[in-house]
């Protein structure tokens, strides 16, 4: 047996706060209103068909099962209050499920009943709102989900919806011209006139001639590789020189080392050539006086 009863009403029904009962919950479903006694509550609070299996502590838990009233508190499951009358289980239900915990971004705001998204329930799990019955839009405007099409019709009066065809206006850039005409959303290509320009305009779309011509791209490509072949054949051309300036002094060095290797044979040969051509002129010189 709980200590304390829960009343569920509508907002106009509720007692005045003098004539309210610290033994009583008062809950009024249609403005998400609850007192504690005679307090106005202003934190969050749960209404769920069962309990769940990880509650929030110290979160009131309000079941629309049997319509008790719970609490979790010090890992325990404490029955707070029972509801007045069974019958009013029925209404409980019109107030349908609400799960809410106030956050930077995700909040229920109980005043005016406005469900602020984001909300996600844990990480990486996002809020589906499932919505049997029509959304009304205004007294005489229906919003309905077609599953069959997959998208929401609109029926009746529709006061209030704006036609976006009249708010819309197209705008013409360098490129694409946009028009918005009686719901249609139409684009044009804009061409430039230059008598060089090789796009056409086809039944099947946009068309390029092909022929001998470059566009700026393919040029743009061709003379950058142009340009890192005359840096590669300067780059081969400067090593190539370098090499044969080496080689060269190698061989200046070699050739050098060799013939002061053969100097003395060099040297006795330069002294027999001289003692031979001192023979040959002494010959000589008796040939002439004879």
């Amino acid at each position: 047996m709980a200590d304390k009863v829960l009343r569920v009403c509508q907002d106009s029904e509720l007692p005045p706060i003098a004539d309210m009962s610290d033994s009583f919950i008062y809950l009024a479903y249609d403005t998400l209103t609850l007192y504690i006694g005679d307090t106005k509550y202003e934190n969050d609070f749960v209404i769920a068909d069962t309990m769940p299996t990880d509650p929030v502590a110290d979160m009131y838990y309000i079941l629309k099962s049997d319509g008790s009233v719970h609490m979790f508190t010090d890992y325990t499951d404490t029955l707070v209050a029972d509801i007045e009358n069974p019958a009013q289980i029925a209404i409980l239900n019109k107030a349908g499920t609400v799960f809410f915990v106030n956050a930077a971004k995700r909040h229920l705001n109980i005043n005016d009943r406005t469900l602020v998204l984001p909300f996600t329930v844990g990480d990486g799990y996002d809020l589906v709102i499932n919505i049997p019955d029509d959304v009304k839009i205004n007294k005489n405007t229906i919003l309905r989900y077609n599953e069959d099409k997959g998208y929401f019709e609109i029926f009746g009066e529709s006061t209030g919806i704006t036609d976006y065809s009249s708010t819309l206006s197209g705008v013409r850039s360098d490129s694409v011209s946009m028009t918005v005409a009686t719901g249609n959303i139409h684009g044009e290509v804009v061409l430039s006139g230059e008598p060089d320009n090789m796009l056409k305009i086809l039944d099947d779309g946009l068309y390029a001639a092909g022929d001998s011509k470059l566009n700026k791209s393919d040029y743009d490509d061709w003379a950058a590789r142009v340009e890192n072949l005359r840096e590669y054949v300067r780059a081969k051309s400067d090593m190539i020189e370098a090499e044969i300036n080496s080689l060269r002094a190698d061989f200046d060095n070699a050739l050098l080392n060799a013939l002061e290797t053969k100097y003395d044979q060099f040297d006795t040969a330069l002294a027999k050539y001289d003692d031979l051509y001192r023979r040959l002129r002494e010959l000589e010189d008796n040939s002439s006086t004879t």
